[in-house]
């Protein structure tokens, strides 16, 4: 660390502080000045230094400086100077002394005086705030060693240390940010470092240290470098380079070095974004592979041998049973080691002449290998027959591209994909008690001072309610990789207590909607494949029968050619889009409190104490007239809601709704399916009582294949 000779004297000449010694590791001459006056012990400020001069040696002549913020090792290495003398201002020695004084103070106390300079909080706080000090070593917890970047992190700091790097305590959390972008940095790439030819001499004792607690390490697989996580990485070294304190003469040696190592990661890291744009133009937009016939393919001529080797004994055999110009797959003689394999072809030894024609297909495929018999004569009649096989092999072999392959698998012009699921019931209060939706609202409301009060019931005594079910037809998109979730929202609003979710009644309202969006002649589909997705609830489960039968019926009514219906796994409903499509319906009930109309005063009392839907249902077959009377009672709540729903948008485009379709529409429907089976079924027969039916089951045996989560009815 650098010494300097330090003298302090007042504007008049008086000493303030004799010449002293002072290891500095560098900085400003006010930083010099401060932890000078911080050692010492003395009551004086930076802002009272009026002049900074630069000597050689005590009686030479003095150099001033331009300002006190200039850098103390630049200047002095440049000048040749180790005496810095500050003059202060007169007014800043304390009244209570003069500078001899201070001086006779400053001897006392060289000599275990009892008598010792005043100080004060400010003078210590200065003294700490130049003490240069490095980031904390991480330590162990107990029994708890040190993970593997822990250890690194220490490494960085020794290395900090070797290099005279340190950092005020204001810097504190600066340097604790560079050790840890560059410990960071070094973990990642350390098992790649070959790649980035990396020589700095400041990293190969933290690199090599490195490399052992790597090897220590029990990795399954060696990381893969990604670009993204190299831009991660340049982005925080580029921010530590940044900071004022890691510029400063102490830490230039150590911010070059980093610099570096940030240019060499940029480097690598704009390689692998070019090599990434060469893939996807090359191997993905292309209509054709990118490997061609031209310039993958070998031909050879191979002349007969006297007597072939015991390991080509049986394509010898094989060859001799048949005629010239028939090729034969040598892949099926060949050993299965690359390496025995890769000697078996190129050491071929056949006792009669043949052609070897190699194909380089690239992949998990590799090179594929064919050989046929030709007569020992070169002819122009054997060449072009040569090219005729080769020609009728080419044709054999498929061909692949990544875009036709994405377009092969999706068939999105063939295809429509619908999302079902159910909304919770919206509850409906009782008629004059208005019961809350219970969608929290987001933003408060402000009710009008004059009119009636904002109130709601909340409590479950209502015997109301309404289920929207969402059916979200999405436009499947030209990737695989993008997002599902784009399309057309349709909402059917039902009562729960006579609209109950069934299979039968999913089935129709579906047909329904998409007969009138998604037809060119208002019955059959536009499109020949119909793919459903839901939830699994009871309405959905492909594995019952009642589900399996309303498939029936939508493969029939919609003249499909293949239908796929399948279910997520269990707790996994989030995966349904149409899940997602709930937020939409929550926000148009917010601050919404609902209840049905009145009925006629008979069928208000019947239903009074009725607590269960179906003492409520039952209520319909013993009462004549109340199946009605209850449907125009809960009627305007549907109008009410519907509208709501009907001023909702998703990406621009407004909700579509429905009401719920009747028994009777349901029962039509049905008994579609009824005529080609040849057999009556009813809308309430059981999932066991549907196994009995021959012809249901002949149709699934036949025409279907069934699985837990999904079953694909094949026309």
């Amino acid at each position: 660390m650098p010494i300097f000779v330090v003298r302090i004297k007042d504007s008049q000449g008086g000493e303030v502080l004799p010449s002293t010694a002072i290891s500095f590791a560098g900085g400003s001459f006010v930083e010099l000045f401060t932890y000078c006056v911080g050692i010492k012990k003395l009551s004086l400020s930076s802002d009272n230094v009026t002049a900074v001069h630069l000597k050689e040696s005590i009686k030479s002549d003095h150099i001033a400086a331009d300002n006190a913020d200039m850098d103390v090792l630049d200047l002095t290495t440049a000048l040749g100077c180790k005496f810095v003398e500050y003059i202060i201002r007169r007014s800043a020695c304390p009244e209570s002394s003069t500078c001899t004084n201070i001086n006779n103070n400053i001897a006392s106390a060289s000599n275990n005086l009892p008598s010792r300079p005043s100080t004060n909080a400010f003078s210590i706080l200065m003294g700490n705030r130049c003490k240069v000090v490095l980031p904390d070593k991480p330590k162990t917890d107990g029994a708890k060693k040190l993970s593997g970047p822990q250890r690194l992190l220490c490494h960085v700091i020794d290395l900090m240390e070797s290099k005279g790097c340190g950092w005020t305590v204001d810097c504190l959390d600066t340097a604790n940010f560079v050790a840890k972008s560059l410990r960071d940095t070094l973990w990642y790439i350390d098992h790649a470092h070959k790649n980035y030819q990396i020589v700095l001499v400041m990293f190969q004792r933290s690199l090599t240290n490195f490399r052992v607690i790597m090897s220590s390490k029990d990795t399954s697989s060696t990381p893969i470098i990604t670009s993204q996580r190299l831009n991660e990485l340049s982005v925080d070294l580029s921010k530590s380079l940044s900071f004022p304190s890691i510029l400063s003469s102490r830490n230039k040696k150590f911010s070059d070095d980093i610099e570096q190592l940030l240019e060499c990661i940029t480097k690598y890291k704009t390689r692998l974004d070019k090599d990434n744009i060469q893939h996807k133009e090359s191997y993905q937009s292309g209509d054709t592979p990118r490997r061609s016939l031209e310039s993958d393919t070998s031909l050879k001529y191979i002349p007969p041998t006297t007597e072939s080797r015991e390991s080509y004994k049986t394509l010898q055999s094989d060859l001799n049973k048949i005629d010239d110009y028939r090729f034969v797959d040598l892949d099926k003689y060949a050993p299965e080691d690359r390496v025995k394999r890769r000697m078996f072809i190129k050491n071929l030894e056949i006792e009669v002449p043949i052609m070897l024609y190699r194909m380089a297909y690239g992949g998990s495929i590799g090179t594929l290998n064919f050989i046929w018999k030709v007569p020992e004569e070169e002819s122009s009649y054997r060449e072009t027959r040569n090219v005729k096989i080769v020609n009728k092999i080419n044709a054999t072999l498929p061909t692949f591209t990544t875009k036709s392959m994405r377009r092969d698998f999706l068939n999105r012009k063939y295809s429509t994909f619908v999302c079902l699921d159910d909304k919770a019931i919206v509850p409906v209060g009782e008629p004059g008690v208005p019961i809350s939706t219970g969608v929290r609202g987001h933003n408060k409301v402000l009710a009008p001072a004059d009119g009636p009060k904002l109130v709601a019931t909340d409590h479950d005594f209502h015997l109301g309610g309404l289920v929207p079910s969402v059916a979200f037809v999405s436009d499947i998109p030209k990737n695989s990789n993008d997002s599902f979730f784009n399309g057309h929202i349709y909402v059917t609003t039902k009562d729960k207590v006579f609209q109950a979710s069934t299979p039968y009644r999913h089935a129709t309202e579906l047909t329904r909607i998409l007969r009138e969006n998604y037809s060119d002649d208002d019955v059959n589909l536009e499109t020949p494949i119909l793919c459903l997705m839901t939830d699994g609830g009871p309405d959905h489960r492909v594995t019952f029968g009642t589900v399996q039968l309303s498939l029936i019926q939508l493969f029939i009514a919609l003249d499909l050619d293949m239908l796929i219906a399948l279910r997520t796994a269990l707790n996994h409903s989030w995966m349904n889009p149409a899940e997602r499509c709930m937020s939409i319906l929550n926000l148009s009930l917010q601050h919404c409190a609902l209840s049905r109309k009145e009925m006629p005063e008979t069928f208000e009392k019947a239903v009074k104490h009725k607590s269960t839907l179906t003492a409520v249902r039952n209520l319909a077959f013993i009462k004549t007239g109340f199946r009605e009377a209850y449907d125009e009672s809960i009627k305007s709540v549907i109008d009410i809601v519907n509208s709501r729903f009907e001023r909702m948008r998703f990406k621009d485009d407004y909700l579509t709704t429905y009401k719920g379709v009747t028994e009777n529409q349901i029962m039509d429907a049905l008994e579609v399916v009824c005529q080609v089976l040849n057999k009556e079924l009813k809308v309430d027969m059981s999932s066991g009582e549907l196994r009995k039916v021959k012809q249901v089951q002949v149709i699934f045996e036949a025409f279907s294949h069934r699985e837990d989560f999904y079953i694909p009815v094949i026309y």
